[in-house]
């Protein structure tokens, strides 16, 4: 990253063996790096502590970890814009997504502004007392994970989006497999 301190999002991929022509042979399942799903996150923490760690570096970056065996999502209930998080952070290898703070910070602060702007536009719609309560009102502080994820469910939630999301990442996978056994 400090190579190119105007950098924005960086993405630490982290290939299996046997994953792209020219490679050695696909490892068997059980000796795939961070096949495990919870042994990638630790590794992930470990990342992103060492990062935090270090004395200077040129920007400050938020890290997330991207899986191709992540798929927690309980079936029994309803999908919500929450709950389709984990899928969406499916990738055909390990992936740590790094983005850089003061961008994200400044899409929030974007996010916050806009939600205010429509919280104070629906209270106008209502009457000027409710305007008037709403500007003596403790303001709320809406999250951008929030906003990302309804918009994530309004894409891909279900439906068609949803379906695309499938067959794309099966496609991959298959993909995958096929150059595996070449």
């Amino acid at each position: 990253m400090t190579a190119h301190p105007d950098a924005e999002v960086v993405l630490l991929t982290f290939v299996t063996r046997g994953a792209l022509p020219g490679t050695p042979p696909a490892p068997s399942p059980e000796e795939r790096a961070f096949a495990d799903t919870e042994l990638f996150e630790e590794f992930v923490r470990e990342v992103r502590d060492a990062y935090a760690g270090l004395p200077r570096v040129p920007a400050r970056f938020y890290m997330v970890g991207f899986h191709p065996a992540y798929t927690r999502v309980d079936t029994r209930r309803p999908l919500t814009p929450d709950s389709l998080v984990p899928l969406l952070r499916r990738t055909p290898d390990p992936v740590i997504q790094c983005i850089r703070a003061d961008l994200l910070d400044q899409i929030r602060r974007q996010a916050q502004a806009a939600a205010e702007a429509r919280f104070r536009e629906e209270m106008a719609r209502l009457g000027p007392e409710f305007l008037i309560l709403a500007e003596r009102a403790i303001k709320a502080d809406p999250e951008l994970s929030q906003d990302i994820a309804r918009h994530n469910f309004d894409s891909v939630g279900a439906g068609p989006g949803r379906e695309h999301l499938e067959a794309t990442i099966a496609d991959i996978l298959a993909s995958r497999r096929a150059l595996e056994l070449e």
